[in-house]
Parts: structure tokens; C-alpha cells; sequence
């Protein structure tokens, strides 16, 4: 397997994928809001825990969201932990 990531918006499924030489190897549901979305859960799939994956899809969602002037609604409590430990991101989560 090769050792590229890539984070993408498939938008059909409602979802960022994260795939590692093609394979799919977590993803973070999602629905669109008020020129964001909202993260109810970001998983990695199970042969793939424990080694980063889930932190390497939120930092590819951070940067597709701030590319594309979106927020993010982290209702995930992994997602919300992440962006709370990251200040640098705050840019893209929503306020009220």
C-alpha cells in the first residue's frame, strides 16, 4: 500500500473520506449548514485504528473548510477535542 493520503469531500455520500493509496481508511460524516457543515462522527475503519488516521482526516477537513470559506459544527466529541487542541484552527469553527 502505497503511503499517500488524501483527504476529499464526497459530498453525495455526505461525508470526507480519508484514503491511504486508494483505500479508504476512515471517514467523518457530515451534513451542510449555513455555509458549513456539521460533524456528527468521524471514524476510522477498524483494521486502521490506533495509528493517526483520524487526526490526519480532521486536519484534511480543516484545510478543505478553510480553502473553500466554510466552518465546521463539531457535534463528534473527537472532532470538538480536536479543534479544542488546535487554537490555530479556530478560524473554521462556527460561532454562533
Amino acid at each position: 500500500m502505497s503511503d499517500e493520503f488524501e483527504v476529499t469531500d464526497a459530498p453525495d455520500a455526505g461525508r470526507f473520506e480519508l484514503r491511504r493509496g486508494g483505500e479508504l481508511v476512515g471517514f467523518a460524516s457530515y451534513r451542510s449548514r449555513d455555509g458549513g457543515v456539521v460533524v456528527p462522527h468521524v471514524e476510522t475503519l477498524v483494521q486502521h485504528r490506533g495509528q493517526g488516521y483520524a487526526s490526519r482526516l480532521m486536519a484534511g477537513i480543516v484545510a478543505i473548510l478553510r480553502r473553500d470559506g466554510r466552518t465546521i459544527v463539531p457535534l463528534c466529541p473527537f472532532a470538538a477535542d480536536y479543534l479544542r487542541e488546535r487554537p490555530e484552527d479556530a478560524d473554521v469553527v462556527h460561532s454562533d
